[in-house]
């Protein structure tokens, strides 16, 4: 008996976007300890868990947050 098969296309993975703008521009942007660009514009899965974003610059404050990665998020800091 033939049989035919059907290609099945890879599931795709959900995403987030996540958007960060910090000052000053020479700041650091860290998504699990690793470092991003600043500004930061880029696609993460969306996995709901929980991700350390910090922004550090010599002299300034350092900002640390949890996030979800269970929608786009956006922040300045």
């Amino acid at each position: 008996i033939p049989t035919s098969t059907v290609p099945v296309e890879p599931q795709k993975l959900a995403m987030i976007t996540l958007r960060v703008i910090a000052s000053p521009s020479h700041a650091a942007i860290h998504v699990d300890g690793r470092r991003m660009g600043n500004p930061l514009d880029r696609e993460f899965p969306k996995d709901g868990k929980k991700h350390v974003l910090r922004v550090e610059a010599p002299g300034f404050s350092t900002f640390e947050e949890d996030v979800v990665f269970d929608d786009n998020i956006k922040l300045e800091a």
